[in-house]
């Protein structure tokens, strides 16, 4: 027997786990008085291998016959934690820590601690890691710990502060997922440059991990310093020659910048030299960004057909027919959804992006009945259509706690980012309680402001707060001298702070509640149904009567006969200017509210556009509502059945004002997000071929009323308006 024990010893020496349990368990069989060293032996081997039932009886057996056996009860301890019984688990170490206070090991504190954070005892679970960090300042567990109780929270700058102190303290000792882990806590409250910094050292500190100088690449990006990202792509390429990975980001990149030819060039050239079909899907995305969707939908139907068994392949086909925004490729898109949900009735993500196809189909049910059934952790997607789910069930309260969570645990620029406003007017905001506020942003659009201010005067505006992006023309001068108009200057980052969103939100929070507030662009001009006899007042007290809260609208993209039509002049009234507009638009249903999504017009007809046209500009302030990309989409509200529509004169005053320079040099979009930056270098594009050229078409229509646009239904008049 002794032998038994003495082999299994060896056998456990060189790793033959399952052979040395044997041994023990014969020698226990043949003799079950062997000391305690060869049950605790077993116990171990067994915790191990996994075998959990087995390894519980032995300790179990154990602790039943040795009073106070402290390692028996630590290990009962472990094989709940490994078989993931975290509430026995928790009992177990404290039961350890209250009968043993003498010989609490700092491993028994960590384990409870990250045992309560997996219950989601978030306050009981920082109050161990600060204990952890009473006893044993001089080691890192106690902050990663800390960090992990924020980042559970989404106390994003919290986890930065606690993942800065380890890098600090415990330098010697960092690894490089502390590093990625406070990069990524920086990158979600917007703080890139700290982020770079903590990436570039961690770059120098470990040069053989890939992941850390992917992280670096990608977070330029998000900076939206496309040209430092691009390099850095290609500073990382040269470092690890052979990555896959590296390679698609570079192309992504490229894309993003809107350097299509030269990532159309790499995806051929990388794909020729490897026959890896990733550079193919690349590929079609690279003619996603520049509104090819036939060509990319080709490809990726070519590589289903070639490789039938492939889901990525499958989703990506989904993908782009949604892109469309047309109803017959969102049918053709839900098929394609079900047939792989079939397959794969458990992926979760599919099923968000069914649900997400159903809606836009107008196939509500179905989509209920997927979201009702969907419960994922730490999932903007999910929750965005859970706040759909509680509208589409006539919750709207509930649809707007829903929103609270995702701006309290996500980052957004448009709601977080941090920017300095400077109000430079000095004129008293006293208003009366009926005063109705237009809220907007510029850069160098001094000659549009003449028309853009006496037209809402006309129309029923009380005040304009007018943020001044650090324009370089008059902008400044001609503001500071209109008697209703309140000026702010900033020279934040456009693209940063959400287009310039968050600067509006902020200004609608300061003055705006009670009263109700447009956020209307220089370039718009709104109309309502009889708007010719009732102004603003009127639109707004209905509103008011029948307890709506915001009001739905979209851009119908006016244009002028011919592309080479005069010069705009300042002053010059813009619904004369360019009187004409496309009838047909796509309307559809969609999660986000307003709950429209409206494309198409004269922007698919002349740029293959399916950009998003619809907006939602008016909104009684007070009421905790965001405007969200643009005032193209809000946080939940109640939204009015009058709706209206802003005529927008971008396209007409393209050709003149914007080709004389490069479109992405200008300084403007030079500071755009990168969707924004791809639609303009599309309007340089196709604009700079259309000298001479009619704009008209056979669905052109010369605007002439409000009446018009509600016969015409791209408005709606309710009968009692």
């Amino acid at each position: 027997m002794q032998q038994l024990v003495k082999q299994a010893m060896v056998l456990a020496k060189q790793g033959r786990v399952q052979d040395a349990i044997l041994c023990y368990q014969k020698a226990i069989k043949a003799n079950p008085n062997q000391p305690v060293q060869v049950y605790q032996a077993l116990g171990e081997l067994l915790l191990q291998a996994g075998q959990l039932n087995a390894a519980e009886d032995c300790f179990q057996f154990l602790v039943s016959n040795i009073s106070n056996y402290i390692d028996g009860y630590v290990n009962l301890a472990k094989i709940a934690m490994q078989a993931n019984k975290l509430t026995i688990a928790l009992e177990r170490w404290e039961y350890c820590i209250q009968t043993f206070p003498d010989k609490v090991q700092l491993i028994w504190l960590v384990n409870k601690a990250d045992i309560l954070l997996k219950l989601e005892r978030f306050e009981e679970s920082e109050h161990t890691f600060q204990l952890v960090i009473k006893i044993a300042p001089k080691v890192p567990a106690g902050y990663i710990g800390l960090a992990q109780v924020a980042q559970m929270q989404y106390q994003w700058l919290q986890v930065t502060q606690y993942w800065d102190i380890c890098l600090q303290r415990f330098q010697n000792q960092a690894q490089p997922n502390w590093y990625l882990n406070c990069a990524t806590a920086h990158n979600n409250i917007g703080q890139f440059q700290q982020s770079t910094n903590v990436l570039t050292q961690a770059t120098e500190q470990f040069p053989d991990n890939l992941k850390l100088f992917i992280e670096l690449a990608k977070t330029y990006e998000k900076w939206m310093k496309f040209d430092i990202a691009i390099k850095q792509w290609e500073n990382t390429l040269q470092l690890f020659p052979n990555e896959i990975e590296i390679q698609i980001g570079h192309i992504a990149c490229l894309s993003q910048a809107t350097k299509y030819a030269e990532a159309e060039q790499h995806c051929h050239d990388f794909y020729q030299k490897t026959q890896n079909i990733q550079f193919l899907t690349v590929l079609s995305d690279n003619l996603v960004y520049q509104y090819q969707y036939d060509e990319a939908l080709k490809i990726i139907s070519d590589l289903i057909a070639a490789h039938p068994e492939n889901t990525i392949f499958l989703l990506k086909k989904a993908h782009i027919l949604m892109a469309y925004r047309e109803q017959d490729k969102f049918q053709l898109a839900v098929d394609v959804l079900q047939s792989f949900n079939k397959k794969h009735p458990n992926a979760k993500q599919t099923q968000l992006f069914l649900a997400n196809a159903y809606i836009h189909n107008n196939e509500f049910d179905a989509a209920c009945q997927i979201i009702s059934n969907l419960d994922i952790k730490n999932s903007k997607s999910f929750l965005e259509l859970k706040a759909w789910y509680h509208h589409i069930n006539n919750n709207e309260q509930q649809a707007k706690l829903v929103y609270e969570q995702i701006f309290k645990q996500y980052y957004s620029p448009r709601i977080h980012a941090k920017f300095s406003l400077k109000r430079i007017d000095t004129k008293p905001i006293n208003p009366q309680s009926n005063e109705i506020f237009l809220f907007t942003r510029v850069k160098n659009e001094a000659d549009y402001f003449e028309w853009f201010l006496n037209y809402y005067r006309n129309l029923g505006v009380s005040r304009f707060f007018i943020v001044d992006n650090d324009s370089s023309d008059q902008t400044q001068q001609i503001l500071l001298n209109q008697p209703d108009v309140h000026v702010f200057w900033t020279d934040d980052h456009y693209g940063l702070t959400g287009s310039g969103v968050r600067w509006i939100n902020e200004l609608v929070e300061r003055y705006g509640t009670d009263h109700w507030c447009l956020f209307i662009d220089t370039d718009e001009a709104l109309v309502f149904p009889d708007m010719e006899q009732k102004n603003l007042t009127h639109l707004v007290s209905y509103m008011d009567e029948h307890q709506y809260d915001a009001m739905n609208s979209f851009m119908l993209d006016m244009y002028s006969e011919s592309s080479s039509q005069e010069a705009y002049q300042a002053g010059d009234d813009l619904v004369k200017y360019a009187s004409y507009f496309d009838s047909r638009h796509d309307m559809m249903p969609t999660y986000q509210c307003g709950y429209r999504l409206v494309s198409g017009g004269m922007r698919k007809r002349l740029f293959g556009e399916r950009e998003t046209l619809n907006k939602t500009p008016l909104i009684k302030g007070g009421k905790g509502i965001k405007f969200l990309s643009s005032c193209h989409y809000i946080s939940p509200a109640r939204i009015a059945d009058v709706s209206s529509v802003l005529l927008h004169y971008k396209i007409a005053l393209a050709p003149n004002s914007k080709l004389e320079t490069p479109i992405l040099e200008t300084e403007k979009v030079k500071n755009m997000a990168s969707h924004c930056k791809r639609r303009n270098h599309r309007y340089h594009q196709i604009l700079s071929q259309l000298d001479d050229e009619t704009y008209l078409c056979a669905d052109s229509v010369k605007y002439e009323s409000s009446q018009q646009l509600v016969d015409l239904g791209l408005m709606h008049r309710p009968k009692n308006f």
